[in-house]
């Protein structure tokens, strides 16, 4: 008889007894918050093969997630390494505050608005949260959203409800989102003028210098074309007059003659 005859059997006998005989000694889920705490923060760059399905079978083993690791805030750290998208809704099902930091630390909400893609973002920022907390750096994290350089998450930003204080709040440049567009220190900002209105901007907003929109436009660090910019705006505001029905006034250019648009 072949000697070797039954070794497929056994094989799969092994493998269904003890499913990490075959991967060795790793264990199935982490023995410690602090055992997983370690593989989060304790090393950089890429996340191991199965590393984040480890995590989930680790919660449900009932492990703990850490709230903090070596390197601050855990939650935020995970997002900084490219965990799955199910390993955050995990977390999320288990209790874990997406909103906690310590003072002068980003949160794990904070994290995603700034640097995180469109597959984290539509768990963290969808539903209730609170769109006007501010990082350590003045941010907010609408405004950290609309200027994340994926633009899904800037789309999924401006669909979610947010409100016109949030939306016309200044960031750490004294200025608001929507002069930030008009000065072109957004991220891909293009024809965006009905979503802005349909969140409440305030198109009387002045910017940090005291400027009114249509002259803060022109003070553009990266265009040498600022007339071509003034004209840009022109065409922003008249596709407000047909999204906004209603009045506001404007400041125009740089004779300060203040305009009345009326919406029919």
């Amino acid at each position: 008889m072949n000697k070797f005859h039954f070794l497929p059997a056994l094989l799969v006998l092994s493998y269904a007894v003890s499913p990490v005989l075959l991967a060795g000694d790793t264990p199935a889920v982490f023995q410690s918050s602090e055992e997983m705490a370690h593989a989060i923060c304790g090393t950089k760059g890429k996340v191991p093969w199965g590393e984040g399905a480890k995590i989930i079978e680790s919660l449900k083993a009932g492990i703990t997630f850490p709230k903090r690791c070596e390197r601050g805030n855990t939650f935020a750290v995970l997002l900084t390494r490219g965990y799955e998208k199910e390993v955050v809704q995990a977390l999320l099902d288990n209790g874990v505050n997406p909103d906690y930091a310590e003072p002068g630390e980003y949160s794990a909400r904070m994290t995603a608005a700034c640097c995180s893609d469109d597959k984290i973002t539509d768990i963290l920022l969808s539903g209730n949260f609170d769109a006007s907390a501010r990082s350590p750096d003045g941010e907010t994290i609408f405004l950290m959203a609309v200027d994340n350089e994926d633009r899904d998450v800037r789309n999924n930003i401006l669909k979610q409800k947010i409100s016109p204080e949030t939306v016309n709040a200044p960031g750490r440049d004294g200025n608001s989102v929507l002069i930030r567009y008009v000065r072109d220190e957004l991220s891909g900002m293009d024809g965006l003028p009905d979503k802005f209105a349909a969140l409440g901007a305030d198109f009387n907003i002045k910017s940090a210098e005291g400027l009114p929109l249509l002259q803060a436009a022109t003070v553009i660090k990266s265009r040498t074309n600022n007339n071509q910019k003034l004209l840009d705006i022109h065409i922003f505001l008249n596709q407000i007059v047909y999204f906004r029905k209603k009045s506001f006034h404007i400041m125009h250019g740089y004779k300060y003659h203040a305009h009345r648009l009326h919406f029919y």
